[in-house]
Formats: structure tokens, C-alpha cells, sequence
């Protein structure tokens, strides 16, 4: 995956720099301003960890040179907060969104971004777990 956003980005001639610099990381139990700014940062590490990317070229590759940098610290910071994003912190972004959950769902469908076997798939008892119904 991450050699695809690699060839991504290569192919729209940007560079994936993030303006925060990665020590300004904060976690908490609700999403930050860091969190909105670098949510694709946290899919980049993820993603390029579990394709085996060596951690100082994911650094290198997001944020440029830093200087001396503690590599480790900086990718286990975002890692943590991808996983957090990925178990949790996304029933945030579903609670923020002004339209009705179903209503979005169409909307994902007509717009193409989602198919309708992926809306099915939502709608199952399974599937919701990933985009809950609101309790009344």
C-alpha cells in the first residue's frame, strides 16, 4: 500500500509534507487539531509498517529532514494514534457528520464512493460495528 501512495504522489508531482512538525502529537481521548491535520499521516505510518517500509524512510518520506530525530519515538507515537483512530477515534468523525447516517450512506453510494454491496454490508449486524446506528 505504501508504495502506491508513493506512486501516487509521485505520479501528482506533490510531496506529502505535513506542516506540523511530529512531536506535536497529543493524545487524548477526543480528536486534536494535530489528529485533523495528519489523519493520512497516521494511514501512511500504518500502512507502510505493515508493508515492511524501514521506519527512518516513512519518516523521511512524510516530513522531510528533521534534523536528529528519535525515528522510533516519532513512528510509535503515530502508530499508536492510527490504531486508536482505526479502533475508536472514528465513531468521532460519524458523530460530527451532519447528516443522518443512512442518508450518507446513500449519498457514499450515489456519489460512487462506495458500493452498494459495501452499503449492504453496513446495514448487516456485522458491518455495523464499523458505522454504528445512532441510539435513540
Amino acid at each position: 500500500m505504501f508504495i502506491l501512495i508513493c506512486l501516487a504522489v509521485h505520479m501528482s508531482a506533490e510531496t506529502p509534507k505535513v506542516k506540523t512538525h511530529p512531536s506535536q502529537i497529543r493524545h487524548a481521548p477526543t480528536i486534536t487539531a494535530y489528529d485533523r491535520e495528519n489523519f493520512a499521516t497516521y494511514l501512511v505510518v500504518h500502512d507502510a509498517l505493515n508493508d515492511g517500509v524501514p521506519k527512518g524512510e516513512i519518516v523521511n518520506y512524510i516530513w522531510g529532514a528533521l534534523g536528529p530525530v528519535d525515528v522510533n519515538s516519532i513512528i510509535q507515537e503515530h502508530l499508536k494514534r492510527a490504531q486508536w483512530f482505526i479502533s475508536t477515534g472514528y465513531l468521532q468523525l460519524h458523530a460530527e457528520d451532519p447528516l443522518p447516517r443512512d442518508e450518507r450512506l446513500d449519498s457514499l453510494v450515489d456519489a460512487g464512493a462506495m458500493s452498494a454491496a459495501e452499503r449492504a454490508f453496513l446495514d448487516s449486524p456485522e458491518g455495523e460495528k464499523f458505522w454504528p446506528r445512532p441510539k435513540h
